[in-house]
């Protein structure tokens, strides 16, 4: 199996986790400031123990400190955003709004990377869109 494939679906599942965890939150009608702070302090220990376990140096520390806020602050934004809208809109509709998110990022790595998409990628993503639109438009219905 390719590495690239298996952080993939790590991925996959680990954000699911966390989404999932959102909800449970939302559900539970938990502060959002202390779990956004839960699930930051955790994100930022961890990171701080596998750097420390890798024995990597950094070379370019300001503009890590600089991607680092930037990371953090979208984090945060996003995770108060997404438990709020999961207090007042079923899951079923804000998830799919919410998973938008992943044209913008296409469309900044093809303008900013100058990275090319195949025929069947462009398709892709096109379905991708457009399900979900349609999970959107139905779950309104």
């Amino acid at each position: 199996m390719e590495k690239w494939f298996l952080f993939t679906i790590i991925a996959l599942c680990a954000f699911g986790i966390q989404r999932f965890l959102y909800k449970v939150s939302a559900e539970k009608k938990c502060n959002t400031a202390w779990t956004t702070f839960a699930f930051m302090g955790t994100v930022a220990f961890l990171s701080l123990l596998f750097f420390l376990i890798s024995g990597q140096s950094v070379d370019n520390m300001a503009f890590l400190a600089f991607i680092s806020f930037i990371n953090s602050a979208s984090f945060l934004a996003g995770t108060i955003a997404t438990i709020e809208a999961l207090k007042y809109v079923a899951t079923n509709i804000a998830y799919p709004v919410i998973r938008l998110n992943t044209a913008i990022v296409v469309i900044f790595s093809i303008v900013y990377f100058k990275d090319s998409l195949s025929v069947f990628q462009i398709m892709g993503i096109i379905l991708a869109i457009s399900v979900i639109v349609m999970l959107t438009g139905s779950a309104n219905n």
